[in-house]
């Protein structure tokens, strides 16, 4: 193991670690406005954090996996379907969600597999935060950091992964125990990546700093009314000394000279609340507009057809396609380490390109108008292609198997009442 390549790889981590670490914390809502946004003197501060970025992202999600994907085998081989259902069962079912938040907010995540104490093959999602992947110049991966601290441990540990071993090591590369073998014969890590331009191209990078002026207008709308926030005090006739200065903040009591003279009164911004409207109304479009998604607060009326609502959605679903296809690449990847796993614990002989994946996405879609164009392609189109088609089907040979064992049922009672019925003629 060169040493030096893995400083420099670790090197290479820590200076990007900085640009993910922000992107996390926008997410937590823990945004430079929110930051920034401080108390004048004597006053409260209410901070009013619009986290639009864990919005977007969470409407993505919910458009391209809040159905799970079904995986489909090109060979009508239905045992191979049910293996790759059988042997991720013990999957917690937010893994893709993870993966998936994960890509749209840093572009890149990485899933790393194991087999667990039980001997079940498993899967760990890993962020940038947490992972580097070192590889040559054709996208091959040639070694894997994962950087982690345990629990009441501030020690940074770091197991690198080649194609045979696990070594592990603390942050100066100094070993602190013996390498481990794992069975897949390469690096068992594969990388979903949204972008080639990766972190600079996120979700992150186009609302930041109109979410940061949307809590900014926000934030100052509320203070403003709740201490007269754009407001300051003038007073005539009199002087304060600073002790009543002082009181007056503390206290918001002023005791003034019995004179006509004397006066005390707000000296106001004069801004309309019409603008500061306008202004939001204007960063939120452009929020939409950046991220290519729709305002489902917008009023609608109560007639319009899904046909209507799916043109309204179009931009969005070709971002959804987008991110899609990089999802594909972990699921193929994932699929491709199952029967590694397969072949060498229970030598069960897959190919992973027997297999495609389908999502399906709960953007509104006509199926009157499919249904109509699949009746009229009549036998020049398979069941199992007319079937994909449809979006309240989720797998189309699970529905095809279903359908083929009650055709069987009924066929078989059916022919329970024809012998019945032969018999009672013979008596």
């Amino acid at each position: 193991m060169n040493k030096k390549i893995l400083e420099q790889c670790y090197e290479d981590y820590l200076n990007k670690k900085s640009t993910y670490d922000k992107m996390y914390q926008y997410y937590c809502g823990e945004s430079d406005a929110i930051k920034r946004y401080t108390a004048q003197e004597y006053q409260e501060s209410h901070k009013m954090n619009l986290n639009y970025l864990k919005k977007l992202i969470k409407e993505e999600i919910s458009y391209s996996i809040g159905n799970q994907p079904s995986y489909i085998s090109k060979t009508n081989d239905d045992d191979i379907v049910q293996e790759i259902d059988y042997y991720t069962y013990h999957w917690n079912r937010n893994h893709d969600v993870e993966v998936l938040k994960n890509m749209l907010l840093y572009s890149t995540v990485y899933e790393l597999y194991y087999v667990d104490r039980e001997g079940q093959f498993s899967a760990k999602v890993i962020s940038p935060r947490g992972g580097y992947a070192y590889m040559d110049d054709f996208g091959n991966i040639l070694l894997f950091f994962h950087m982690f601290k345990l629990k009441f441990d501030d020690t940074v540990y770091i197991d690198v992964y080649d194609n045979k071993y696990i070594y592990h090591f603390d942050e100066d590369f100094n070993e602190v125990k013996a390498k481990d073998k794992h069975i897949f014969g390469q690096v068992p890590v594969s990388i979903g990546i949204l972008s080639a331009e990766k972190e600079k191209d996120t979700l992150f990078n186009d609302v930041k700093d109109i979410q940061d002026g949307l809590s900014i207008i926000k934030s100052d709308g509320v203070n403003e009314i709740t201490n007269t926030r754009a407001a300051i005090l003038k007073g005539k006739g009199f002087k304060l000394d600073k002790e009543q200065v002082d009181n007056l903040k503390r206290y918001r009591f002023a005791n003034l000279p019995n004179t006509k003279e004397a006066d005390l009164d707000w000296l106001l911004k004069n801004l309309n609340a019409d603008y500061q409207e306008l202004m939001m109304e204007s960063l939120q479009k452009d929020m939409y507009t950046l991220s290519m998604h729709i305002d489902n607060q917008e009023k609608l009326q109560s007639n319009t057809s899904s046909l209507t609502l799916r043109n309204r959605l179009i931009n969005l679903e070709m971002k959804v396609k987008l991110n899609n296809r990089a999802m594909m690449n972990v699921l193929i990847s994932r699929i491709r380490f199952l029967f590694i796993y397969l072949k060498i614990i229970k030598n069960k002989d897959y190919d992973y390109r027997n297999i495609s994946v389908k999502f399906n996405s709960i953007i509104p879609s006509d199926d009157l108008i499919i249904s109509q164009i699949i009746s009229q392609m009549g036998d020049k189109l398979s069941l199992r292609t007319a079937l994909s088609q449809l979006s309240f089907i989720d797998n189309a040979d699970a529905e095809i198997k279903q359908l083929q064992e009650e055709n069987k049922e009924i066929w078989e009672g059916e022919k329970l009442l024809d012998i019945g019925d032969t018999n009672e003629e013979e008596v």
